[in-house]
């Protein structure tokens, strides 16, 4: 018999469902049967334990389909083969996509593909679930117009249909064989003969269970006389209507509960409870085909949950035409309308911890139900999280990304991709590799600074790992020995991996072994035992046992990789891209933390665990309900003609929109205390949504519903003290009472006093400083060591100065031959050839010789620096042909300056305080002595100094300074700090080169262009023409000593070709020369101490504003810490104002009363 229980949701069709059981096992009856969906069973038999005691209890048995399935299968016997999953089912599908692919034009797509996979196999499970076979689908198709699409839709699908089951039965040849089996699955008849064929694995597909169960039941005796209870199904598949026809035919009688009014559908089809009639009217024509006898339907009317009149009318008026309305206020029913899912999910965390502290109960009590869970994911747990609320969220664990997984995918991307750079390190930073965070570092870096890629990861690295601006030295020699050590220990295993997946014949199992072995290669599984362990010993159990259960569904993809291929033979990167794919589809679960947590889960799949409140998130328009939208490889349209032929398609999109309206309705009749629906007003793209059909039959069964308006500012509903402190910084700087007052409260507590210092630093744009001075001082030392390059980057800019060596944050730049590069190489031509030229006098070097000895020399670099060009680029090659070219000419230009000078070279790459060759510094440096009794050392290296001897014996030093780039000296940026390199080096001369040179006098600091020259000449211009316009091209630049003699000393005719000054007719220094008198130099070095004791205060002091130098020169354009300090074009900087050099002087000689800070020092 059959028995309807009909009745709208709340309506006490469950409690029915119980109280009846209950009442026949209390009288002795047996035979007694509970069949629920899955999620349900653990839930049902806890409710019957409760009811009816441990004893009794058991005298009802609680079935799903699935577990139905499987006592039917115990008892008959059951089907040989391994069970699919979901990686198994996928593997199979990929499998039979690939053996069909030259039978297919409609759905020929890359077999590996996950989403064509997918696809395929939501459609191939539609037809399961149906009942519709390969053969029936074929002879449907035969029965279409010949030259309809839908024609060869239907038959490609029957194709892919039958090759699935042919390899799922164990197909495990090549297309002959799979093609044999799948026209015997097509056809329905037996696949070929097996004897004396190697035994294959065959795969039970857990989707034909309920077919097989249906056709098993008649032989089992579980039915025989039975009372069998079908409750809380929405609806039922073709197949498990066929479980349920069987079941009415063998048992005393079949009671399905279902949600719906009544029987009779007077909607058209197309009503809220359409599709659950239409089941009932199914299961209603399916007995009486059968003969058994259909009982008067029991209907529930009475709402036995809502536990008030709004909850009532709610559920029974949402989405009707013409609702009760409910005239006065209430609280049982709220609506939100967010300004994003960000503020709404905070309102709903909010809500509910407010909602306990007030009223207590259990987090249990609360339930979150979305449409759908992917957007709220990483939002709703966060904000829960932040009210201290435990959260069951249904959702499904994505392995990929968790170290094992992403181990395995990047070594086999290495492997099958030519060891690109990027799965490399994606390998080495998963942690499991046995590099650590700093090897894998050194590794980047390197691979990064000199271009390795491919198969350089495979053979010997020679680069310099300090790059080109550096020569090589033994500390770079080991330190190159240790990076091939590491790129050893990375690549040997990945190539004994390698050569194990490209070995003839690796199928499935082979690869499977392959994986497996590079686990232990790498110690893989022994790290992971080391971790589970400590997890475990440091009170992390969850973690522990996630990590366990990871390696396990790792093992277990390998499994069925090896089960499904073994015997075929694929390429490498098939076998990778199907292994990529099974574990996309693993899903590690998890386990909840707590039994008292809120329920959230997505409307079609939540079972409500009898909820007091019930959050409805996203009622947006087309979201909650959705709009059906076209799903699958087939159209509307097309589903219509095929249901129109016989087949039992599911449902059309009429037929899917009452469903979807049928989710919205179930969880607004859920609750039986409070409802809150919320929508939001704009998504993150700045476009603006509406509130759905929900919200509106809300507001005309409730008129006087007041819609909360919530921005996700509001600081007085902060309900934790986390909570507090992010709407504290959120209104830190507003001019609100509760901003103010939130100040106040987190002022109070001595925790909080550095994270409000941030605060008030962040809002008012503080400049960035040390707190504690005295941590300043500990963190620069007592005594500075600067540089020239030190003293003028932090002049630039303080924050950048404290970045780049205070912090030591150097960006990571290829080996290119770039501006740095050129200038290390230009210092090593000129290091190596002039002293040559010198010795051998300049009057014999010709031009032809300065080009080959600059070639020559830039050779020699590239060999003792680069390590050759061997496994270098052509782009290389070209760069360093252009920049010897440069390197020749600049040489010859010195040659052309030297020979006509009577300054001589003398030093090269000279050290100032810094070790020479002897191990002692070649000149001592300026010491500067701070009142506290704090030294300040300025240390660096010259590029070049030339000394002349006067006819008195008077010794005149100049410096000289290569650049490649096209810096100008002007006295107005030296002042600032700007371009004082060479002025402190020739004041280090001055004051300590005496022991070297003997007495000497500054003569000039002086910048030569590396650069070939552009000259402006006319087209039949002499070669004398030509010459002197390449002098004048790369005329040096600087300050010299404003004297005639020392103007002529340096050129003969003093007329300005190479140098920035000359001499008029009457032997005077001209007019706008760049020079300067000796006392102007005095004072100019006594301004050079004043900036450096000012800046050795102010870094002891702990002053590191971002305040940058603007103006003639700006410190941010091409600042490497651009992204840390924050600063805006608006913030304030620091001025830099171009002037002349006669304005500057005048400065100069005003402040010359001005004693500095601190005194000379010549000690060291």
């Amino acid at each position: 018999m059959l028995q309807l229980v009909l009745g709208r949701s709340g309506t006490g069709k469950t409690e029915w469902v119980y109280r009846t059981l209950c009442g026949l096992a209390e009288a002795g009856r047996t035979g007694l049967i509970l069949l629920v969906p899955e999620q349900f069973s653990f839930e049902s038999e806890r409710i019957l334990l409760e009811r009816l005691g441990p004893r009794l209890s058991g005298t009802v048995r609680v079935f799903s389909f699935t577990r139905l399935a499987e006592q039917v299968f115990r008892e008959t016997g059951g089907v040989a083969g391994r069970r699919m999953d979901d990686a198994t089912r996928a593997l199979l599908m990929s499998r039979a996509l690939e053996l069909t692919a030259d039978h297919l034009q409609l759905y020929r797509r890359p077999a590996g593909d996950p989403e064509t996979v997918q696809t395929v196999l939501a459609m191939t499970a539609e037809l399961k679930q149906c009942g519709i076979s390969p053969r029936r689908l074929e002879e449907t198709a035969e029965a279409l117009p010949e030259a309809s699409t839908l024609r060869r839709k239907a038959q490609e699908l029957a194709l892919i249909l039958g090759a699935y089951e042919a390899v799922a039965a164990g197909a495990t040849g090549g297309l002959q064989e799979a093609e044999q089996e799948r026209k015997a699955a097509v056809q329905g008849e037996s696949g070929p003969d097996a004897e004396g064929v190697e035994e294959k694995t065959a795969f039970i597909d857990p989707l034909d269970d309920l077919a097989a169960l249906a056709e098993r039941l008649p032989d089992s005796r579980i039915a025989d006389g039975a009372m069998v209870f079908v409750d809380s199904f929405k609806g039922f598949t073709a197949q498990e209507m066929a479980v349920l026809r069987v079941l009415m035919r063998r048992a005393e009688q079949v009671a399905v509960t279902l949600c719906a009014d009544s029987i009779e559908d007077t909607s058209g089809g197309f009503g809220l409870f359409s599709p659950v009639i239409r089941t009932a009217s199914r299961l209603r024509d399916l007995a009486r085909e059968d003969g058994v006898p259909v009982a008067r339907i029991i209907q529930c009317k009475e709402n036995c949950r809502a536990g008030s009149e709004p909850l009532r009318l709610a559920e029974a008026g949402c989405f009707m035409p013409k609702p009760e309305v409910y005239p006065e206020e209430t609280q049982a029913v709220i609506l939100a309308s967010c300004a994003d899912i960000y503020a709404e999910c905070d309102f709903t965390a909010r809500f509910i911890r407010r909602r306990l502290r007030e009223e207590g109960g259990r987090a249990r009590d609360f339930a979150v139900v979305a449409r759908s869970l992917d957007e709220y994911r990483g939002v709703l747990d966060a904000a829960m999280e932040k009210q201290g609320i435990p959260l069951l969220l249904d959702e499904r664990a994505d392995i990929l990304t968790e170290p094992l997984p992403a181990l395995l995918l990047a070594a086999l991307d290495a492997v099958t991709g030519g060891y690109r750079t990027e799965d490399l390190l994606r390998l080495m930073k998963t942690g499991l590799a046995g590099f650590s965070t700093h090897s894998t570092a050194l590794l980047e870096n390197y691979a990064l600074m000199w271009r390795i890629d491919g198969r350089r990861w495979r053979e010997e690295w020679t680069g310099n790992p300090n790059g080109l601006s550096v020569k090589a030295d033994d500390l770079s020699d080991k330190r190159l020995a240790y990076l091939n050590l590491l790129r050893r220990r990375l690549i040997r295993p990945l190539e004994k991996l390698r050569s194990a997946l490209l070995a003839s014949k690796a199928d499935g199992e082979r690869f499977a072994e392959a994986l497996y072995r590079y686990l232990v290669s790498v110690k893989v599984d022994t790290l992971t035992r080391l971790r589970v362990s400590k997890l475990e010993q440091t009170g992390e159990p969850a973690l522990a046992d996630r990590m366990d259960r990871l390696w396990d569904t790792v093992m277990e993809m390998l499994d069925r990789m090896a089960a499904v291929f073994r015997g075929i033979a694929l390429p490498p990167s098939r076998f990778a891209g199907l292994f990529r794919l099974v574990l996309g589809l693993a899903d590690l679960g998890s386990i909840p933390q707590s039994m008292d947590a809120v329920q959230a889960g997505q409307a079609d799949r939540i079972r409500f665990s009898e909820p007091k409140t019930v959050f409805i998130l996203g009622a947006n328009e087309g979201v909650f309900p959705a709009y059906p939208s076209a799903q699958g490889l087939l159209t509307e349209e097309e589903r219509r003609e095929l249901i129109a032929q016989g087949l039992p398609l599911a449902d059309s999109a009429e037929m899917r929109t009452a469903e979807e309206w049928y989710f919205a309705y179930a969880a607004v009749a859920a609750p039986s205390e409070r409802l809150v629906v919320s929508y939001v007003r704009g998504n993150a793209a700045g476009e603006s949504l509406a509130p759905s059909a929900l919200v509106d039959t809300l507001r005309r069964i409730f008129p006087r519903c007041r819609v909360l308006t919530v921005t996700g500012e509001e600081a007085e509903d902060a309900e934790s003290e986390r909570d507090a402190y992010e709407c504290a910084a959120f209104l830190w700087n507003r001019p609100l009472p509760r901003a103010q007052a939130l100040r106040e409260v987190f002022a109070a507590k001595p925790e909080y006093a550095l994270r409000l210092q941030a605060l008030d630093r962040a809002a008012d744009r503080s400049p960035a400083a040390f707190q504690d001075t005295e941590a300043a001082r500990r963190f620069f030392g007592d005594d500075l060591w600067l540089s020239a390059s030190r003293v003028e980057q932090y002049h630039r800019c303080r924050f950048s100065y404290f970045c780049k060596y205070g912090l030591r944050a150097e960006p990571r730049r290829p080996a290119d031959l770039d501006a740095l590069a050129f200038g290390t190489l230009t210092h090593y031509v000129m290091e190596t050839v002039l002293p040559g030229y010198v010795r051998e006098g300049f009057g014999s070097i010709r031009k032809g010789r300065a080009f080959a000895d600059a070639a020559q020399a830039v050779q020699d670099y590239a060999r003792e620096t680069m390590g050759g060009l061997e496994d270098k680029t052509s782009r290389v090659a070209a760069l360093l042909d252009r920049l010897s070219r440069v390197a020749g000419a600049l040489l010859w230009q010195v040659v052309r300056e030297l020979r006509q000078s009577r300054f001589v070279p003398v030093d090269y790459e000279l050290p100032v305080g810094l070790p020479d060759q002897e191990g002692g510094p070649a000149v001592p440096p300026v010491v500067l002595t701070l009142p506290d009794g704090a030294k300040v050392r300025v240390i660096g290296q010259i590029d070049r100094v030339d000394v002349y001897q006067a006819e008195n014996g008077e010794r005149y030093v100049r410096v000289v300074d290569y650049k490649t780039g096209s810096k100008e000296f002007r006295l107005s940026d030296v002042v600032e700090g700007i371009n004082v390199q060479m002025l402190i080096y020739i004041f280090s001369l001055w004051q300590n080169g005496g022991e070297r040179y003997g007495k000497v006098t500054p003569a000039g600091v002086l910048y030569l262009p590396a650069k070939l020259p552009i000259i402006q000449a006319a087209r039949d211009a002499d070669g004398e023409t030509a010459e002197k316009e390449q002098i004048k091209a790369l005329r040096m630049n600087g300050l010299l000593l404003d004297d005639p003699e020392i103007v002529r000393a340096m050129e003969h005719d003093a007329a300005g070709l190479f140098i920035p000054a000359r001499l008029t007719g009457k032997g005077e220094v001209a007019k706008g020369a760049s020079v300067a008198s000796l006392e102007q130099f005095g004072k100019l070095k006594k301004k050079m101490e004043s900036l450096l004791v000012k800046m050795a205060q102010t870094l002891r002091q702990g002053d590191i504003a971002a305040l940058p130098l603007a103006g003639s020169t700006d410190a941010c354009t091409w600042c490497d810490y651009r992204a840390v300090c924050g600063h805006e074009p608006d913030d304030p900087v620091r001025f830099l104002a171009a002037r002349d050099a006669d304005a500057v002087l005048k400065e100069l000689d005003e402040e010359s009363g001005t004693a500095p800070d601190a005194l000379p020092d010549n000690g060291a």
